[in-house]
């Protein structure tokens, strides 16, 4: 069974009666970078996350217009490393473009249709779709 999640805002609660939910500090910021990825990316894009029973998971996906979709992988090493369920996702959901977002500053090719690149060259390369 495969599940799209919406990318939904991230509150958090202090309502009295309830403890706050605090996200440690790289997931805080992986929802950042996706939601800075989403403002960047043109009108009409859509957003969610995807994850099958199997494994197969991909941070952010991009249904850009007209037909294209990204898959975008966050990680806070300078030095990426997928895991067999991205590939794995980006087929499923026949993915044209594939991307590693890293904390470094060079774009590398890392095979099969893969690209690793910095966060700015990642918002650059959205902003150049509108």
């Amino acid at each position: 069974m495969q599940i799209f999640h919406g990318v939904e805002g991230m509150q958090r609660d202090s309502s009295p009666g309830r403890s706050s939910h605090q996200r440690p500090a790289h997931a805080f910021s992986r929802h950042h970078r996706q939601f800075l990825l989403l403002a960047a990316a043109p009108s009409g894009t859509s957003a969610c996350f995807y994850r099958t029973a199997v494994g197969a998971e991909i941070d952010l996906v991009l249904d850009l217009p007209p037909k294209e979709r990204w898959a975008i992988e966050i990680k806070r090493s300078s030095a990426p490393v997928l895991s067999k369920g991205f590939y794995l996702g980006c087929d499923d959901i026949k993915a044209t473009r594939r991307m590693v977002v890293h904390a470094g500053e060079e774009t590398l090719g890392l095979g099969d249709g893969v690209e690793a690149v910095s966060f700015p060259d990642a918002l650059a390369a959205l902003r150049g779709r509108h």
